[in-house]
């Protein structure tokens, strides 16, 4: 009999507790078999989850009594069978609520009893996981529970570490609850609006958000540029979350300050709607100096587009109906081509 702390969210009897200790169950992927197989009575069932999420990959839990040590952790339940079983058991808890209360009962009461440990970042790493994949399914006061436990409420970390962990649980990917998305946004925009406003003097110095003067960085906004960045390289349905991106940055940088390369701008301009892609590529432009001019607009693809923007840049007035021009845009494009035109 190994050891094993029967405590948890549900009570459970002498008898099934003494019938559950006396049975071999093998490792963990059969216990986990076990515990889909609804032939099990509940209360084996809700031993068998309380067992697998308590197995531990240290000795840390050895003073505790909660389990034996594991190769793979509770971690192992994303990975039942050999590689990646995310998918699968986000379907399997999805289309049986019964399974879905036990394990976020169990989990969650491990959480309030600091039966998991963030010590090591593997613990910490199955800790994140567990606690963002159950978010995605369970009901909004569990997700609330499990929220206030993950490690950006509840372990020191930069702004930049924050702002990463934010980006991946708002990215849609992540399957978040819509009034979580907008929390989780609220939070993102305070840490990029906080840092961009606070070194407004630096900024202006720098021209450019990659500065680092005196001891400060815009890390937490090179994060977001950077997941901005990986989205555009991507399928055209991330660019509604690109362009709100882009929008919290346009919104919050002085003008004249660059924060997206040349090339990223060329390519990704056209697929944004037109308040935003005219608000990014005018900003970069008029920043472009000579030596950049052909580097960037020399090509077909780089001419092409500053024939776009030379009509964006022009716009006709929806009540007025007339003529309305960016002179200084429309200047800084004939600048460019004049540079371009004179190399060859």
């Amino acid at each position: 009999m190994k050891n094993f702390n029967v405590n948890g969210p549900v009570e459970v009897s002498e008898t099934a507790l003494a019938a559950y200790q006396a049975k071999d169950w093998g490792g963990f992927d059969r216990m986990f078999y076990a515990w889909l197989d609804e032939k099990n009575s509940d209360e084996i069932r809700r031993l068998l989850i309380r067992d697998l999420l308590r197995q531990s990959y240290g000795s840390i839990y050895d003073t505790k009594n909660v389990c034996h040590r594991t190769a793979d952790g509770f971690g192992r339940i994303f990975r039942v069978g050999g590689g990646d079983k995310k998918s699968e058991l986000y379907w399997t808890l999805f289309n049986r609520p019964k399974l879905l209360a036990e394990v976020t009962e169990e989990f969650l009461y491990n959480l309030r009893k600091n039966l998991v440990s963030l010590e090591s970042s593997r613990e910490k790493e199955s800790v994140v996981e567990l606690i963002e994949f159950l978010m995605s399914l369970t009901n909004d006061k569990q997700i609330k529970e499990l929220w206030r436990h993950h490690p950006v409420n509840t372990q020191e970390m930069s702004e930049a570490e924050k702002v990463k962990s934010l980006l991946k649980l708002w990215s849609p990917t992540m399957n978040m609850k819509a009034w979580m998305r907008d929390e989780l946004w609220a939070d993102i925009e305070k840490i990029i609006r906080d840092e961009l406003t606070s070194n407004e003097h630096i900024l202006a110095h720098a021209g450019d958000v990659y500065v680092y003067e005196k001891g400060v960085r815009m890390d937490a906004t090179m994060e977001l540029i950077s997941f901005v960045s990986d989205l555009s390289h991507s399928n055209s349905s991330n660019y509604q979350v690109v362009d709100v991106c882009l929008g919290l940055i346009e919104d919050n940088l002085l003008l004249g300050v660059t924060y997206f390369n040349l090339s990223g701008v060329v390519r990704i301009v056209q697929r944004l709607p037109h308040n935003t892609a005219l608000r990014l590529s005018r900003r970069h432009v008029i920043a472009t100096k000579p030596d950049e001019c052909r580097m960037y607009f020399g090509s077909l693809e780089g001419r092409n587009f500053l024939f776009w923007l030379k009509g964006m840049a022009t716009r006709v007035d929806s009540v007025s109906r007339q003529t309305l021009y960016d002179q200084e845009l429309l200047n800084k494009i004939q600048e460019i081509f004049d540079v371009i035109d004179a190399d060859e």
